[in-house]
């Protein structure tokens, strides 16, 4: 069985896991076509996709924020729990991430939280942009 891994869309590493060793060969591809290009893109991105993980602290902090938000029990707030279950719309979603921003003192931007559903979206997102401004 062998794997392709790739840095660049030229560079091609082959490597061999026969018989428990690992091998390594290089080569170079000269003008790969596009297909190969876009599969050897899709490879590299694949395996390195960096994901941030909020800190418990600061999950229980936006769960403590947007139960207060909402004004809702915080034991009904969990990382999995969607904003649409908490009976949570655009407004109140824009509310939250603007308590969110005052609360860690950070600034998320226009588009920042366009993509977040859950609570947990959310916390990941605080992190990433905290982690980002140190």
């Amino acid at each position: 069985m062998a794997s392709v891994l790739s840095t660049s869309s030229i560079p091609l590493a082959i490597i061999s896991f026969n018989s428990g060793f690992k091998t390594t060969t290089t080569c170079q591809m000269k003008n790969p076509s596009p297909i190969v290009r876009h599969a050897l893109y899709f490879i590299k991105t694949s395996f390195y996709v960096e994901r941030v993980k909020a800190k418990p602290e600061t999950l229980q902090i936006v769960q403590n924020t947007i139960a207060k938000q909402l004004s809702i029990d915080e034991t009904t707030v969990t990382p999995q729990t969607k904003f649409s279950d908490l009976g949570a719309d655009s407004l109140d979603i824009v509310e939250i991430m603007m308590a969110l921003e005052e609360k860690f003192g950070i600034s998320i931007g226009d588009g920042g939280a366009e993509n977040i559903s859950t609570v947990k979206d959310a916390a990941n997102l605080i992190e990433k942009v905290k982690t980002a401004s140190t």
